[in-house]
């Protein structure tokens, strides 16, 4: 079974931010708000990871159909970004918790 680009690209718009958010916001559904502060910080930082993810995958697209990049490279370009700025995310939201212990 083949997968084509353009289904590829697809695919790492769609289910890559929303996986992203499940992991990082351990909840199921991005969409309702939680009541508790603590699961709220938690459903906040995955939908902030989730969106660096689209971001990062929408340059990567970017790079692959207006650039003429190869797909892995791009992709991997686009992963070193997410990475980046999540390890920035992930340490400013681990300042802020501290700032409340």
């Amino acid at each position: 079974m083949v997968i084509s680009l353009e289904l590829l690209a697809l695919l790492c718009l769609s289910v890559l931010p929303y996986l992203t958010f499940v992991f990082f916001g351990e909840c199921l559904n991005p969409l309702v708000k939680p009541v508790s502060p603590a699961v709220r910080l938690r459903w906040k930082y995955g939908k902030s990871m989730a969106l660096t993810m689209l971001l990062a995958m929408v340059f990567a697209n970017i790079l692959i159909f207006l650039v003429a990049i190869l797909p892995m490279l791009a992709y991997a370009i686009g992963g070193a970004i997410f990475i980046v700025v999540g390890i920035y995310l992930h340490l400013r939201r681990a300042a802020f918790i501290n700032t409340m212990a």
